[in-house]
Order: structure tokens, then sequence, then C-alpha cells
């Protein structure tokens, strides 16, 4: 089975899925793909993806269905010992600090830089990965900031006794995460089954 996904998703899922499946489903393989910050919709419709899932899939089409499977505010990842930061990441902080972003298509117009751009700051950019993942080992070293999902916060700061999660001062939203599948796909036991057991792995992180 194909899963197209991203690092953070693969981190926060797969742990337990894979226990999942190795109980229920002994037989099936999970291949997970980068989903590059687009649906897959070319890949859904060969077969070369059997689900899909991210927080940045808007409106898709109507030979796929959609099932949204977690929801998670921002929180900004800071360093502990901060030069800048006290108890409380306050905004004028944010504003004029450094920021590390993830972007998945090369540029660096997300939805933290509309914020920042609203409040009349120009994003200060150290720098862009193409990774969830692996921004917060590079905060974790450095006086830069990073705002994400809590679920990513939470898995950093698990492995990174360095970081501490603060809660956003700019009014970001929140990100639902969907998983999407084809239709041809719908009816199917063993894909049904999977993307079952997805929605109550990831449904159990909801705040």
């Amino acid at each position: 089975m194909h899963l197209f996904t991203t690092d953070d998703m693969e981190q926060l899922l797969l742990p337990r899925l894979l226990e999942v499946t190795r109980r229920e489903a002994p037989n099936l393989q999970l291949v997970t793909h980068n989903t590059r910050g687009r649906l897959p919709g070319a890949e859904l419709e060969t077969g070369e993806c059997d689900i899909a899932i991210a927080g940045f899939y808007e409106d898709p089409p109507g030979s796929y269905f959609q099932q949204r499977i977690h929801e998670k505010g921002f929180v900004v990842l800071a360093a502990r010992d901060h030069p800048r930061i006290g108890e409380r990441l306050d905004l004028a902080t944010t504003l004029t600090g450094e920021h590390l972003v993830t972007t998945l298509t090369g540029d660096l117009d997300g939805r933290v830089d509309k914020r920042l751009g609203e409040q009349g700051q120009a994003p200060a950019h150290r720098g862009g990965l193409s990774s969830f993942t692996v921004p917060p080992l590079l905060v974790a070293q450095s006086d830069l900031l990073r705002t994400c999902l809590r679920s990513v916060a939470e898995q950093a700061v698990t492995r990174h006794p360095g970081l501490v999660i603060h809660e956003c001062p700019l009014s970001l939203g929140r990100v639902a995460v969907i998983q999407v599948w084809h239709q041809r796909t719908h009816d199917d036991r063993l894909r049904a089954w999977l993307r079952e057991r997805i929605q109550a792995l990831l449904a159990s992180d909801g705040e």
C-alpha cells in the first residue's frame, strides 16, 4: 500500500500504524512517498498512490473522497536558553526574530509570512528546509524560531531536550489534516480498513 504524506506525519503516524498492521494485517506492506507540497492527483488516478495525507490539500476534485483526520494549532519552538525569550514568547520577539521555515515547493511565502506581513513586518528568514522534522535540531542549537503544528513540536521536544514550546502570539488559526483517496478505490475493503485505522490513530491526537 502506498501512502503519500509528509515526514512529520510519518513520524507521528507510522510507529503506531506499523504496529497495527503487523498485528491485524501481517501481509500488508506500507510504502510512504513525499507528497512534495501538492495533491498527488496523477498518482491517485493511476493507482501509484492509495491514500494521500497532508494539511495543505485544498478542495480536491469531485473524483476524490476526503476525510478530516487530525487538527492542530500552531506553536513556536525555540531553544530553552534563547537569549531574547524569558518565560513566554512575546509578539515583539516573534516579529523581529529570525525564522526557520519548511518549504515543500521552494517558496518562503507561508502562513506565518502572511501574518507577519499583516503586522507590517517583513519576515526574516534564516533558511528554508524541505523537511518538517530536521528544523527543530537546528533551532535547538541557535536563536532561531520555528513556528509549527503542536504535534510536530511535541515530537521535537521529546528528541531534543534543549527545545521549549511557546504559545504562538500570532493568530494563525488551525490546520486540518485530511486523507484523500480516489473514487475507484473507495469500496476496496483493505484500503477502507487502512483508512479507518489511520483515522482512529490520528483522531486520538486531537487537541
